[in-house]
């Protein structure tokens, strides 16, 4: 299962401070979910595509 937050359009983090998001139990951010989203951008780079689901 692809599940992901979407933090485009949120305020941008201030950098002196801790800035922390809340993700849900299912939404794990874990060694195979970061290599599901680094596979995914990787996939739209090289097909040139810029549309993002």
């Amino acid at each position: 299962m692809d599940v992901w937050a979407c933090l485009h359009g949120r305020e941008a983090a201030n950098s002196s401070a801790t800035t922390a998001i809340s993700l849900p139990q299912e939404q794990q951010l874990t060694a195979k979910s970061m290599r599901s989203m680094f596979d995914m951008a990787r996939s739209i780079l090289l097909s040139g595509s810029t549309a993002v689901n």
